[in-house]
């Protein structure tokens, strides 16, 4: 037998499992079932048919070969877990809590709430109704007045006036 006898479909799973990079001349249709044989046979380590019986095949049998569902699986994983390491999510509280205060806050910023919402919460910190001023670090109220809609800094003398 040759790869001639496999249909596009078995192909391209080979193809995957043997990480062979195969170039299709319409690439909205993907490769031809020669395309993948020539991708196969090319290359600095073609794939020979002994290849594919001694390797491709055992693992499919053991199950240690991954379907294209899987590897698409791991890849949108692992394209999650990069994108919380570049935009982390608001902390609950309970993730506030085990970070260590920071022992210094005369640089936090003043910053009072506006909004119509009844509350609003952004990295640990919550502003509501009745109590819509709160000290927060420059980063969070940087991003809170210019981002988003409804907070401004806020001056020493409002809260006092507020509270009494």
């Amino acid at each position: 037998m040759s790869f001639q006898n496999l249909n596009k479909d078995e192909l391209t799973d080979v193809a995957e499992f043997f990480v062979v990079d195969v170039e299709a001349a319409d690439p909205e249709k993907g490769p031809t079932k020669k395309e993948l044989v020539a991708a196969l046979a090319a290359g600095d380590e073609p794939v020979s048919w002994e290849d594919y019986n001694e390797t491709y095949l055992p693992a499919k049998k053991a199950g240690t070969d991954k379907s294209r569902e899987e590897k698409l699986e791991e890849a949108r994983l692992k394209a999650e877990e990069e994108k919380v390491e570049e935009a982390p999510e608001a902390k609950t509280e309970a993730e506030v809590e085990e970070i260590p205060e920071p022992e210094d806050k005369s640089d936090w910023v003043l910053v009072k709430m506006e909004r119509k919402n009844n509350s609003y919460e952004t990295s640990g910190f919550r502003f509501t109704k009745a109590h819509p001023f709160s000290s927060v670090p420059p980063h969070v109220a940087k991003y809170l007045v210019t981002k988003v809609k409804g907070f401004r800094v806020a001056l020493p003398d409002e809260v006092t006036d507020y509270y009494n």
